[in-house]
């Protein structure tokens, strides 16, 4: 008895003593997968980092897009106005000549008028001389 509690003791101290090792193993193999599984959220989290500011780079590189087409078309406008507004400006100066060239006519027949009736009223006063 006292040899197979021996066997028994001898026995279990070798399986424990074989556990120790297996038993270190394992922890070693979870921290392995614990790390591994920790840097795969720390990567996780950077890629969303990385996503978040590739979003709002995009944001503000199509902020800055959005400006520049703005201005363009702002810029096109204008050049389109300019000879539009050249244009109209020569309109109206043709239009303000015909009107200087109509009153300058009107003032003329008023002039040919005043001749007219002074011609007239000299013509009466020689002829009131004459009878």
């Amino acid at each position: 008895k006292v040899e197979e509690k021996a066997e028994e003791k001898v026995k279990h101290d070798v399986e424990k003593d074989d556990a120790v090792p297996l038993l270190k193993e394992e922890r070693a193999e979870q921290k392995v997968k614990l790390d591994a599984v920790a840097v795969m959220n720390m990567q996780k989290a950077e890629q969303k980092d990385q996503q978040v500011v590739g979003k709002e780079e995009a944001v503000a590189l199509l902020k800055v897009e959005e400006k520049a087409e703005e201005k363009v078309k702002h810029d096109v406008e204008k050049d389109d106005a300019v000879p539009l507004l050249k244009e109209e400006r020569a309109e109206q100066k043709v239009k303000l000549d015909a009107v200087a060239v109509m009153n300058m006519q009107k003032a003329e027949q008023k002039d040919q008028q005043v001749v007219g009736k002074e011609e007239a009223v000299a013509l009466l006063k020689v002829e009131e001389k004459a009878e």
